[in-house]
């Protein structure tokens, strides 16, 4: 198993290095299971070759109905959302590839393409180094022919709207942002540190741009009452979002919430990763596991524009 970033493991497992020499990487030799130690990351994410972009197929891949490629310019989040298995997996970092080596990517990106999804856990953290890129994009003029979407904070795109009017003018045509929660007692409880007025007003910058918004959302999260789900729903629909994505609340191994959950029984015992299905798998001291299917799959319908 290579563990973490896997460039460097990888390769040194394909070249033949001793198993025991080679960092982040667990083996099973004679019956017995083995943890090399961790990797340290990769300090300067320039280093790293570029994609053999050239050795790919390209024709089952979309986004948002129209052909599509992905460029990643970052790793890491620095914010500590208590359900996020992206904070356990890079430790809080934050990382960056320089605007001058994102605009590289991008040239590589075939023509056959014509969206680029920008795989970013949070691709508006810092601000001036976005408009940096959509500057060298609309020099370029690689916005005359790719459209982007990134992952996008509510509270960047609250705070900078100049950003978001730069990004319009480079090209991008929808933020996905998890919204999680329109119930500010739940957002407070999963440390997303965004308030219900920071939700409502980057909706409206987005709407004032021109972006589409994707929003997603998690189902019956802890303190949260039938009757607030429902509600969340029904603010979805209010607020005039172009796509939704739920996910019932789910409890991934490490994070806090998973410790909470466990702590308080609200995970069978019997459970097991190996048979989960992307189904809800805990319950919360206000809904049930049966409340929370019910409501995740059955009540939500799509806006009617």
């Amino acid at each position: 198993i290579v563990r973490g970033e896997g460039e460097i493991t990888f390769k040194e497992l394909l070249n033949g290095k001793p198993k025991n020499e080679i960092l982040g990487l667990s083996y099973r030799d004679k019956g017995n299971i083995h943890h090399n130690p961790d990797r340290p990351y990769v300090k300067n994410l320039d280093t790293l070759p570029y994609p053999r972009k050239d050795l790919l197929d390209y024709s089952p891949y979309h986004y948002l109905w129209v052909p599509a490629d992905v460029v990643e310019t970052s790793r890491g989040c620095p914010f500590s959302c208590n359900f996020c298995c992206v904070t356990q997996f890079y430790k809080r970092t934050y990382r960056t590839k320089s605007p001058e080596r994102v605009l590289k990517e991008l040239y590589q990106v075939p023509e056959t393409q014509s969206l680029v999804f920008f795989v970013d856990d949070n691709f508006t953290l810092d601000y001036k180094r976005v408009i940096k890129i959509c500057k060298l994009i609309q020099k370029s003029h690689l916005n005359s022919r790719l459209r982007f979407v990134c992952q996008a904070r509510v509270d960047d795109i609250a705070n900078h709207p100049e950003m978001v009017k730069e990004m319009k003018k480079a090209g991008f045509i929808c933020f996905f942002m998890g919204f999680e929660s329109f119930k500010q007692k739940a957002l407070n409880k999963m440390q997303k540190n965004i308030s219900l007025d920071k939700a409502k007003n980057a909706i409206k910058i987005c709407k004032k741009n021109n972006i589409m918004v994707f929003g997603s959302f998690i189902i019956g999260y802890i303190g949260e009452t039938y009757k607030d789900v429902l509600y969340n729903i029904e603010m979805m629909t209010k607020l005039n979002l172009d796509f939704m994505m739920t996910n019932p609340i789910t409890a991934f191994p490490n994070t806090p919430l998973f410790y909470e959950a466990v702590e308080n029984g609200w995970i069978d015992k019997d459970f097991k990763w190996e048979n989960w299905e992307f189904k809800p798998m805990m319950r919360t001291q206000h809904l049930t596991l049966e409340e929370i299917e019910a409501v995740s799959y059955t009540h939500l319908t799509l806006p009617t524009n």
